[in-house]
């Protein structure tokens, strides 16, 4: 059976079990993992000139503790509408979106979120940037310095916690916003674009940097991205959406070990299936408009 025939057969399964995953080759998820997440018949629409727009149209997606999972799709798809729920900033939807058996009904430190901006604040150094994430929830300031550390070192930026955002580099930048998202030590880590406005060479730096700290980690980890090849070499599985409204057209695992040789036979597969996808996506679309 080829490679392709193989990624194809393992499709239609939304769950793969513990044991599954590693006999893939996918990594063991870690016991102390938390932060499944459980989306089933999520719909949402937004009113336009006095019309439902549909954005997402039932979604049913399962996302076990400690899986990375990236999200692809043409722009417009509702990719960024579904982070925003997730994140609990939209309420006007129709489905159930529960973390850990329990509904998302607001913000909340257990959600992370790293944006394609790193929307640090400039008048802060990066030591103030990072505790801010903590949003005041740790009073005590030994533990807070301690924590700022922590996250700075996991992100390789020790010896610039005095340093402006303006001092920093696009790459040390993004770094910054990712200890920022992490110093809550949430379950959920939300990804959007997170590496869209680096340089080439620079975000294939980050993306190994991406995958050593969600290991570490042992988060759970859901990526928005346009980079097919990011998202192959980040995710244990990769969720395709189909242009508005957003459903989910294809799922295809990544049963390849850690880290995704981006050379092997397996990546090059899975890469020309979602290439084949989007082209067909495309062709489809165009004829539909004409």
């Amino acid at each position: 059976m080829s490679q392709g025939v193989a990624v194809a057969a393992k499709q239609d399964a939304i769950d793969l079990p513990v044991a599954a995953r590693e006999a893939a080759g996918a990594g063991p998820v870690p016991s102390a993992a938390i932060g499944g997440l459980s989306i089933r018949g999520l719909s949402k629409s937004h009113q336009l000139k006095g019309k439902a727009l549909e954005v997402l149209q039932d979604i049913d997606l399962e996302i076990q503790p400690g899986e990375f999972v990236a999200l692809v799709g043409a722009s417009g798809c509702g990719k960024t509408t579904l982070l925003r729920i997730l994140l609990g900033l939209e309420r006007d939807f129709t489905g159930v979106v529960e973390q850990d058996g329990a509904a998302i009904t607001g913000p909340s430190p257990e959600r992370g979120i790293v944006f394609q901006e790193h929307r640090l604040l400039p008048w802060l150094t990066v030591e103030q940037n990072v505790a801010f994430g903590l949003g005041g929830r740790v009073k005590d300031k030994q533990e807070v310095r301690e924590r700022v550390r922590q996250y700075l070192g996991l992100v390789g930026l020790n010896g610039f916690d005095a340093a402006y955002p303006a001092q920093l580099s696009g790459g040390m930048a993004q770094r910054a916003a990712i200890a920022r998202a992490l110093i809550n030590r949430p379950r959920l880590l939300l990804l959007d674009e997170p590496l869209g406005a680096l340089d080439a060479l620079t975000r294939l730096h980050m993306q190994k940097e991406l995958e050593e700290i969600w290991r570490r980690e042992k988060v759970t980890a859901l990526l928005v991205t346009h980079d097919i090849e990011e998202a192959i070499y980040l995710a244990d599985r990769v969720i395709v959406l189909s242009p508005r409204p957003g459903r989910i057209k294809r799922q295809i695992r990544v049963p390849l070990g850690r880290p995704h040789d981006r050379d092997s036979s397996g990546f090059i597969a899975i890469k020309d299936e979602l290439l084949a996808e989007f082209q067909l996506q495309a062709e489809r679309h165009f004829y539909y408009t004409i």
